[in-house]
Parts: C-alpha cells; sequence; structure tokens
C-alpha cells in the first residue's frame, strides 16, 4: 500500500467564522493547503511526493470552460488539465461519502485516467464530467451544493440563482 501526504487545493471562503470551521476540520486531513491560483506551489508538492486533491467542479469565476452537467450548462476548472500536462502526474478519480453519523468516510479511488489531458480543444474530457454526475445522482444529499455549482453562466444567459 503506498502512502503520500495530501495537500488540497481551496479557495478561501469570504465569511470568517467559515474559513475558521474548514481551516479546523480539513488541517488534520490535508498536509498542505493551496491557493487555486498558486501553480507553483502545487507543482512543487507533487514533485516533492504529495498527493494534491483538487475539484474542479468548483467555480473560481476564471480559468474554466463550460460543459453540461446534470443537465445545465456550468464552468469546469481548467486546471486539472494543465496540472497534469506540466506535472506530469497522474490524474485519479476519487469519492469520499460521508459514513452514517458522521463517523467518518468511505474513500475511494479509480484507477487513473489514461491519455489526461486528452488532445481535445477543451480540458476536461466529457467522460470525467459524467463521471462527477454519476457520483451526485448516486448520493445528491452528499454534493457541495452550497458553492452554486451554476452561478458563473454563459454570455447572454439569465442567472440560475
Amino acid at each position: 500500500m503506498h502512502h503520500s501526504p495530501i495537500a488540497a487545493i481551496y479557495r478561501r471562503h469570504g465569511n470568517p467564522v467559515m474559513e475558521a470551521v474548514t481551516t479546523r476540520f480539513r488541517t488534520p486531513i490535508f498536509h498542505g493547503r493551496f491557493r487555486a491560483e498558486n501553480t507553483r506551489a502545487i507543482l512543487r508538492a507533487l514533485k516533492d511526493g504529495f498527493t494534491v486533491w483538487y475539484a474542479p467542479d468548483q467555480d473560481f469565476r476564471r480559468h474554466h470552460v463550460f460543459a453540461p452537467f446534470m443537465g445545465v450548462t456550468a464552468t469546469s476548472l481548467t486546471a486539472t488539465a494543465r496540472i497534469a500536462k506540466l506535472s506530469g502526474a497522474p490524474v485519479v478519480p476519487i469519492s469520499a461519502q460521508t459514513l452514517t453519523g458522521v463517523s467518518g468516510y468511505e474513500v475511494t479511488l479509480l484507477p487513473h485516467w489514461r491519455d489526461f489531458p486528452a488532445a481535445t480543444t477543451w480540458p476536461m474530457r466529457p467522460a470525467s464530467i459524467k463521471w462527477t454526475e454519476r457520483l451526485v445522482r448516486a448520493a445528491p444529499e452528499q454534493y457541495l451544493w452550497v458553492h452554486r455549482r451554476f452561478k458563473t453562466r454563459p454570455k447572454g444567459e439569465k442567472k440560475f440563482y
């Protein structure tokens, strides 16, 4: 079995109380936390043997492409492909489900996606978005809906929220 420290890419909460709560609960899990725009630190962590957790379904309002998600046009971050290309690191799909009674998590790692990023005009393969959709449909109550997945809209489209 292989063990490595885990680092996470995140966006700071605008609410200081939520930032403190998030930091308190995630610090014991993640041995490093990097702002999404700090590509050098992320690449250095990968080089140093860290596993880097990155959720491409977040909406940072930049560095994204639009793709269908759950039947609605949504953003997908491009950094997954950029980081994989620059570092040569494999992209490994992961899911984490909260166990009953908040007694822990069940974490599932799948084999890494081959040929990622694919040589396409957009950096998120449709298969990766469909995989995320399958996870959400299997346990919608586990998805972090509060991050407003559909807040950034293509030009001319009506606001979702």
